[in-house]
């Protein structure tokens, strides 16, 4: 059975809390335990990816919400990637690009490790251009999600040109 790094991690989280029947430092020995576990042994069981940082894992481990990628974001919850900003709502557990207040406009894709990614169909331009910020997984819901809207448009365009159509016919 493998053991995922999450799950490793946190076993020596408990480990390294109580050190020889004492407490320890647990958030420094908790980092320690995680640099640990991401660096060493770690190849056998299930390698980091490349873009999950400290902090996403950390962020993982203790359970802490927010947005998608927030551990990306600034202090002002603005996410800028390749010239392109994105928005975190972390009450709404969102990401978002453009604006999304008209819900007509917006594509809204479940990303892979929980909340939302929001585009306006005006800017997906800019998230082309941002797209490596997303891991493999989400990259692939993203193109599903595209694909699958413009299926849709194109769908509502032909309804309403023979509902023209019709129209003119009869009058």
């Amino acid at each position: 059975m493998r053991i995922s790094g999450i799950a490793y991690a946190a076993q020596n989280r408990s480990e390294a809390v109580y050190k020889n029947g004492e407490k320890a430092d647990g958030q420094k020995e908790f980092k320690n335990c995680l640099h640990e576990s991401m660096l060493s042994g770690m190849a056998e069981k299930e390698p980091v990816k490349p873009y999950e940082t400290m902090a996403k894992f950390e962020e993982r481990l203790t359970g802490k919400k927010g947005a998608p990628y927030s551990y990306l974001a600034d202090d002002s919850g603005m996410i800028e990637y390749n010239g392109v900003v994105f928005f975190c709502d972390d009450e709404h557990n969102t990401i978002s690009l453009g604006d999304v207040s008209n819900p007509k406009d917006v594509i809204t894709v479940p990303l892979s490790g929980g909340g939302c990614l929001k585009v306006n169909r005006n800017n997906i331009d800019d998230l082309s251009k941002a797209i490596g910020m997303f891991c493999p997984e989400d990259i692939n819901r993203i193109l599903r999600a595209l694909a699958k809207d413009a299926k849709a448009q194109k769908a509502l365009q032909e309804i309403e040109e023979e509902k023209d159509e019709f129209c003119n016919s009869l009058g």
